[in-house]
């Protein structure tokens, strides 16, 4: 999560999948396209894990929740 936070930061936004969309091929980059962005942020933080600050940071600020899967792979879906 760390790595789209930084990524979103350090290019000033991200696009809509509408304003930039993917295309399957190789092609030129359009680093500089100047529409507007559809997604920016200054910053982030954790939040602690429990219940009670989750409660208190989501009355102040947007919260994003992300899953590290990367233990799933071993699991068995029946």
């Amino acid at each position: 999560m760390d790595h789209a936070f930084e990524f979103i930061i350090k290019n000033g936004g991200i696009h809509t999948e509408e304003d930039y969309p993917y295309t399957g091929t190789n092609g030129i980059c359009e680093a500089n396209k100047t529409t507007m962005k559809a997604v920016t942020i200054d910053g982030y933080e954790y939040v602690p894990n429990d219940e009670l600050s989750l409660q208190k940071d989501v009355t102040s600020q947007s919260i994003y929740v992300a899953v590290d899967a990367s233990l799933m792979s071993s699991l068995t879906l029946v």
